[in-house]
């Protein structure tokens, strides 16, 4: 069933949003934790010292439940609310509901993230050609290009005479 107006959002474009959010959540990170760093930097470390624990803090496991937590949480809420991540807006996609077209809910946003993760990646090599990836086979979701001309840029258009 395709949403009148709307073309599935292929491999490339998808990607391109991974990469849009895996670059703002590194910037935001790295933003959070040089600002937390410089509240507890009176320790009397040397510059070194601040350089190389700063550099290092991704590799602490007690750190990256709580990022990981809050970029799950970042997703739910951009799918429910907005209709997509920040890259995926950039990248002119939106995730909508198969049956209906509407934004989806809290519940199935965190059913699709869950599917996303349990299978690595690997059912985003289904959106390949257009359509649509395992994820949202399963939870009933369709990531979208809704904008026509991108449509029509993407060569996903309808033909007219």
């Amino acid at each position: 069933m395709r949403m009148a107006g709307a073309a599935d959002a292929g491999l490339l474009r998808r990607l391109w949003a991974l990469a849009l959010d895996a670059a703002l959540a590194a910037t935001a990170f790295g933003l959070a934790n040089l600002v937390l760093y410089k509240l507890g930097a009176g320790d009397g470390a040397d510059l070194g010292q601040r350089v190389n624990a700063l550099l290092t803090l991704w590799q602490r496991p007690q750190a990256g439940v709580p990022a990981a937590l809050a970029l799950a949480a970042a997703a739910v809420c951009g799918w429910r609310f907005l209709g997509g991540t920040p890259g995926g807006l950039l990248a002119g996609i939106t995730v909508r509901r198969s049956r209906d077209g509407a934004y989806p809910g809290v519940l199935r946003s965190v059913c699709r993230l869950a599917v996303a993760v349990a299978t690595g990646g690997i059912g985003l090599l289904f959106a390949a050609g257009g359509r649509r990836a395992l994820y949202d086979r399963i939870t009933g979701t369709r990531a979208v290009i809704e904008d026509e001309a991108l449509v029509e840029l993407a060569g996903l258009g309808t033909r007219r005479p």
